[in-house]
């Protein structure tokens, strides 16, 4: 598995290009300036990689990025949005369970974690049909973090 194969059923993942900073950036639910600035971390941090969401017409939908990777605690921190307009059609699933293989064989790790707000319970059965599992609660935060695990 490649960059050039990141594509499940319905969505292709492919990193994030200086161009897609350019118009609307809505699919990828940050500011302007906040995404510059993620874009810009991503290519100067080895822990760190941005990529954009496409649906099956190429629109951008969303992002999704690893981050604080650890190759000695073969551990990564995944992180997922969707444009509102394309939730709760499969998507994030079908983005999340292309990712997390990508990166289990590319950066050939054992686990990878999410944090998701507690209310967020459309988020959570996405994460839930992917294989995550809910390992801590942190409730004055109202954040779960959940884990994937290489099988």
């Amino acid at each position: 598995m490649n960059l050039e194969s990141l594509a499940g059923n319905r969505v292709r993942i492919r990193p994030m290009q200086e161009a897609d900073l350019k118009g609307d950036s809505g699919w990828a639910r940050l500011s302007p300036e906040t995404l510059l600035e993620l874009y810009q971390k991503s290519q100067q941090d080895p822990q760190r990689s941005s990529f954009v969401i496409l649906n099956e017409n190429g629109e951008r939908i969303g992002r999704i990025e690893y981050a604080e990777y650890r190759p000695s605690q073969r551990r990564t921190q995944c992180i997922i949005s969707l444009s509102e307009d394309y939730t709760g059609q499969g998507y994030g699933t079908d983005a999340l369970g292309v990712f997390s293989s990508f990166l289990f064989e590319i950066l050939e790790i054992d686990a990878i974690g999410l944090i998701v707000d507690m209310k967020n319970e459309r988020a959570i059965r996405c994460y839930q049909k992917c294989g995550y599992e809910i390992r801590h609660r942190l409730p004055d935060k109202g954040q779960l973090i959940m884990v994937l695990e290489r099988a």
